[in-house]
Parts: structure tokens; sequence; C-alpha cells
């Protein structure tokens, strides 16, 4: 809903992320909990031991893997350029994923977890997430089907007290305590209120812990099912609960996005399309003024060699509006084109207009006849690639033939004042109009 950067944002978003990460050992756990619990007779330490070591050395193989091998991997992908190689390597690591840490008597999901984790770490993440965008409603939609077919509705409906109660008390106790927590950390009662809320329902990983732990016998299927029921309800009261504290907003509470509109150190991004020269210096200014930066390009070559001097690119086509939507143009304070392609520049430009009408767009125009596509297409702002550093040169040589500091800034200023007529001139009546002003003299006034 936009609100990742509010207060209560803020303090929610980590705490959700903490709560994906703490399944990895909790999944990781539950075949030796269920193997310990099943009795001093059944479980043999030494083999516990083993099956922990085998375990862990499969999960440390995976991270140094993708450590060392990963980015040199989808960069050689990327190479091809191909859409479909990309999402298909994407899936072949997940399922090799798996597949590895099947074989080490861990569930199967936790190495689905544990790769989607390490490629969300790669500099290739927003053109992945991009090209399985499609299929990500679909396989979603399946997780849900997949849960709901393992439960058994007679069992619920008859436990309806007690999936309800569960629900219930789930919500109250999770709200209640993230509440007093923001409170002691200094959050603003609604916002804590707000906190509380948002993060009382049950998580969507705890329909995998159910089911892994039914399927390691540690408890029964239908105790998981009635398990599920009671995480599925308190998804369902959540919205109604924060529509509820919403309504108990004081006046005199502002809303926590609020002045966020000032360059603040470390808060908001920018995002910059096209990694080239132009790009680089850019980033550099950027990142040295405490904002962060989100870089795309598509060149492999250009990821590399930014890699080297220690910036991180993604690696992504950024004439394409999910792409952009994917690096969070939606949130971004501003969004820079300096990519090479000008009609792909002229695309991004155009789709991420009608998008989102509000955001800051500025756009490197490679020429004079660029410049005049792009105006149409209403970006905040348009400059021409050697424009000022053109006129640099020129102030330079004028200074060495003695012309006065005064007398230069006003040809310089002549000149933009010429160059703008004509640029007008040009969109309504072609590239051969109002040709004769680049002829024609400065006006020096009363200066020699």
């Amino acid at each position: 809903q936009g609100e990742l950067n509010t207060d209560y944002g803020n303090r929610a978003f980590p705490v959700l992320l903490l709560q994906d990460l703490a399944v990895a050992p909790l999944l990781a756990a539950l075949p030796f909990a269920a193997s310990a619990g099943s009795g001093a007779e059944g479980f043999d330490l030494a083999q516990g031991w083993s099956d922990a070591l085998k375990a862990g050395a499969v999960i440390a193989v995976l991270i140094l893997a993708a450590r060392f091998a990963l980015n040199p991997l989808l960069r050689m992908v990327a190479g091809s350029g191909s859409r479909e190689a990309f999402a298909a390597t994407a899936l072949f690591l997940v399922a090799a994923a798996s597949l590895a840490v099947a074989w080490a008597g861990l569930p199967m999901g936790l190495g689905a977890f544990l790769a989607g984790a390490l490629l969300a770490e790669s500099l290739y993440r927003h053109q992945i997430e991009t090209d399985i965008e499609p299929f990500r409603g679909l396989l979603l939609g399946l997780f849900f089907i997949s849960i709901g077919m393992r439960l058994d509705l007679r069992a619920i409906a008859e436990a309806w007290l007690i999936v309800l109660g569960g629900a219930v008390g789930l919500v109250a106790i999770k709200a209640a305590f993230l509440y007093g927590l923001s409170r002691a950390f200094g959050a603003r009662r609604h916002d804590a209120l707000l906190t509380g809320a948002v993060l009382s329902q049950g998580g969507e990983f705890a329909f995998v812990v159910f089911s892994v732990g039914a399927d390691a016998l540690l408890f029964s299927q239908g105790e998981a099912g009635l398990l599920s029921a009671i995480v599925t309800v308190s998804m369902i009261l959540t919205p109604f609960l924060m529509a509820a504290v919403r309504t108990m907003r004081p006046k005199k509470e502002t809303d926590s996005a609020e002045g966020l509109d000032g360059p603040r150190g470390g808060e908001g991004h920018v995002i910059i399309a096209g990694f080239g020269r132009m790009g680089q210096i850019i980033s550099q200014v950027i990142s040295a003024a405490d904002i962060a930066v989100t870089a795309i390009d598509k060149s492999p070559s250009h990821i590399r060699n930014a890699e080297r001097f220690g910036f991180k690119v993604y690696y992504g086509d950024a004439s394409r509006l999910d792409t952009l939507l994917t690096a969070g143009a939606a949130e971004a304070r501003a969004i820079i084109f300096c990519m090479d392609d000008t009609s792909a520049v002229n695309h991004a430009v155009e789709s991420l207009r009608a998008r989102l009408p509000n955001a800051f767009i500025l756009a490197v125009a490679h020429d004079r006849m660029h410049e005049i596509e792009l105006r149409p297409l209403n970006p905040d702002v348009i400059v021409r690639e050697t424009m000022e550093s053109s006129l640099l040169i020129a102030r330079k040589a004028l200074e060495e033939l003695d012309f006065s500091n005064a007398l230069i800034e006003d040809f310089i200023e002549q000149f933009r004042k010429r160059d703008r007529e004509r640029l007008l001139a040009q969109m309504d009546f072609g590239p051969e109009a109002a040709k004769d002003l680049m002829h024609a003299k400065f006006d020096r006034g009363a200066q020699p």
C-alpha cells in the first residue's frame, strides 16, 4: 500500500524478514526433533550428529557455490540475451538446491527457500524477478491449493471453536506483544498499534512448517490441518483489524510518511538506468550525497567492470516497465535514464510516465534530434549528453582568448537562448528550421 517508508512500515518490515529467515532453521530442525521425539530406543545419537553434519555441509556448499559461482553463471546466461534462458536457469537452480537438501535429509522446501534467498542477493535479482513475474501468481496459487487439499474440512468444522479461538488468541497475543515492544522502542501509540496489527497474523511459511512437521510425524495430519486453519483465519482477521486501527488515528498525529520530501541521508533511493560513462559519474555524486542508488544495466561487461571498482549494478532491461517497477520505481525519488539505446530510453520514459504520472524522470539525450523525440514524452528534465561539456570547452577557449568572464557568461546565455529557440522551431517545422541562428553573431551590447 506504499507504506514501507512510514514509521510503522520501517518497524514491521524487518520483523517480517526475520520471520521468513527463521523458517530455515525451523525446517532444518524438524526432522531431528521428530527423530529425538520418537523415543530413546529409536534415536541414534551418533546417527543424529552424522545427519546434522551432512545437512550442514550441503547448506555450506550451496552458500559457497552461490558466493563464487552464481554471478558468473548468471552473467553467462545474460550474455545469451534470452529471457527464457534466465527464467529456466532460475527454476533449475531452485530445483537443484531442493534436491540437494532433500538428499541431506532436509525438507525440499528449505532448499527452495535457500535458493530464493541466494538468488535475491545476486546482481541479477531484478531481472530474475521480472522474468518469473508472470508465473508468480500461478505458483502462489498452486502453493495455497496444495495446502488447502491437505485440510480436513469436516474435522475443522467440528472443531470450529478451537480454530476461531486459536486465531483470535494468536492475533491478540502477537498484536499485544508487538505493540508493547514498539512502544518500548519509542514508537508513537498509533504507529505501535499499526505495527502490532499488520504483524498479528500467522505467516504463510507456517503452512510449510506444519506440512513438513506432519510428514516427519512430529504431529498428526489432523493437528497440522487445525493449525493451518488457525493461521488462515488469522490472515482473514488481519485486514479488518488494520481497518479498525486506522479509524483510531488521532488528529494530532500526522502521517509518519510526511517529512520525507527533503533529501535526508539514507532515505529514499534513485534509480539509474544505464551504467555507462554518464551513469557511473551520476552514481558517484548521488551516492556521495548519502542517497541510495539502484543501478541497472543489461550489459554483462558493464556489470563486471563496475564490480572491479566496488559498484553494485543489477542486471536488467531498464526499457521494460516491469523491470523498473521491480526495482522500486514507484517509491523512487528520481529515475534517471542514460542508456545508449535512444529508442530504449524513449520507450522507457513513455511507459513510465503513463504508469507513474508523478514520478520525477530525468533523461539523457544523445543529441539534438533525440531531445526533440524526448520532449513530447514529458520527462521532467532533459540533458543533452555533449551540451554542457561542449560549452565548458568553449568557455575555456574564450578565456584563453582574453574575453572577460562577464562577456563569456553573456555569450553562453545568448547561445542557450538561441539553442532553445531553434529546438522549438525544429519540433514544429523540421530539422532545418531556424538554421540561420547557427551562424548569427553574438550581441556584445556596450561591451568591447
